[in-house]
């Protein structure tokens, strides 16, 4: 519920302007935003063209799907000592190094133009900065974010990543296409290492103290946490979204330039609308718009089944992306919420691991489809199998 204390909006069409950001966000959040954002633009330019790369080295999609298996495999392993270290050296200690892991799997990345040997130590870097960046991400999150604007606060998160993700594509398309990968890897890696300047502004205040390695997996599988973790697996879908569905898109148009200038129109539509999701969560409570959310998305998977031309893959890729930001708002903010009441890293990790979980389910429901489904068949089984997933989120 909005804050008694919040300023009276006017009715003109600037004044309703500010009604639609977290005004009240605290200095460290307003940092982590400037970080992401940061960080985002240089993730955004390479994240869409990762698996292309991967499909134009030789990779077929079943080479990709056990490529990111490894990673996650790898990430379900090491992810609680990722929130040992958090809470021992400080959140945005343990953000810092992920910066360096993330430019070691970019450079793993451009040697597998050389040699696929080069994958075995692009799994390990990057399953190593996953588990560094993202609990310290989230917990840093849930600890300076506020109830009353939790929605705007993710909305806005939303919206620069989606900001960032029109020109990302478009300059990382740009460069694959005219020059190659190794030329986007050294601009990435430099915004990477600028992306730590922000969280410098504002001294870390934080009581080292421990965390069990073993305590985070038996809370994964605990009666109680039965429905979170069944709508956390929901992010299945997300695998498909990142690894396989770049490839089809780049089938349907042909080259990097054309399939970035896509993605970016579609992000810039989202962007536009995802701030007024933000104020719709504060406002009317996050779960109704949570479930809404989810059956929109899931029914923008299952129209990807008639999808055989560039309109209706931008058609597709819209929705797509309209569905999963806005939903990614009222299933922030329940996620957060509940690890301010309950306790922040160890529902951090809780809220990670089953994450992975729910990938790890859809790698191996990928790799029966590519096995056993008749080749002409293998897309619209795989986008079934995403539709399915994305409607484990409404359980939540």
């Amino acid at each position: 519920m909005p804050s008694q204390n919040a300023p009276i909006q006017g009715h003109t069409f600037l004044g309703t302007i500010p009604g639609y950001f977290a005004v009240k966000a605290r200095g460290e959040l307003k940092e982590l935003f400037l970080s992401a954002a940061t960080l985002d633009l240089a993730v955004s330019m390479i994240l869409f063209f990762e698996p292309i790369y991967l499909y134009s080295q030789g990779l077929s999609l079943k080479g990709i799907v056990f490529f990111y298996l490894g990673v996650y495999l790898a990430y379900f392993a090491l992810m609680p000592l990722g929130g040992k270290f958090a809470k021992c050296f400080g959140f945005e200690h343990s953000m810092f190094l992920g910066s360096p892991l993330l430019i070691f799997y970019y450079l793993s990345l451009a040697l597998v133009s050389q040699s696929h040997y080069a994958l075995i130590p692009a799994v390990l870097f990057y399953a190593a900065q996953k588990t560094f960046y993202w609990p310290g991400y989230h917990a840093d999150f849930a600890k300076y974010g506020q109830d009353f604007e939790q929605g705007r606060e993710i909305g806005n998160a939303v919206a620069a990543n989606s900001f960032v993700f029109i020109i990302g594509p478009l300059l990382g398309g740009a460069v694959m296409y005219f020059f190659n990968f190794t030329a986007l890897f050294i601009i990435v890696s430099i915004l990477i290492a600028l992306s730590n300047a922000p969280l410098l502004l504002t001294p870390e205040r934080f009581k080292p103290s421990g965390f069990s390695y073993k305590r985070a997996y038996i809370r994964l599988f605990r009666k109680e946490n039965r429905r979170r973790l069944i709508a956390y697996i929901g992010f299945g879908e997300e695998f498909i979204a990142l690894a396989l569905w770049p490839v089809f898109i780049f089938m349907i148009f042909g080259n990097t330039l054309n399939a970035g200038a896509m993605v970016a129109v579609s992000t810039l539509i989202t962007a536009i609308i995802v701030l007024y999701m933000g104020k719709i969560a504060d406002k009317s409570g996050n779960r109704p718009l949570l479930r809404f959310m989810t059956i929109i998305y899931a029914f923008s998977w299952f129209v990807r089944l008639f999808v055989r031309a560039p309109i209706g893959t931008l058609v597709t890729d819209t929705l797509s992306r309209l569905g999963k930001s806005s939903l990614s708002i009222p299933l922030g903010a329940i996620t957060y919420n509940n690890a301010r009441e309950r306790g922040v890293m160890k529902n951090v990790i809780f809220f990670e691991m089953a994450l992975v979980v729910g990938k790890l389910f859809a790698m191996a429901g990928t790799l029966v489809i590519l096995f056993i489904v008749p080749q002409e068949f293998q897309w619209q089984a795989i986008f079934v199998l995403a539709g399915v997933f994305t409607l484990l989120y409404g359980v939540l």
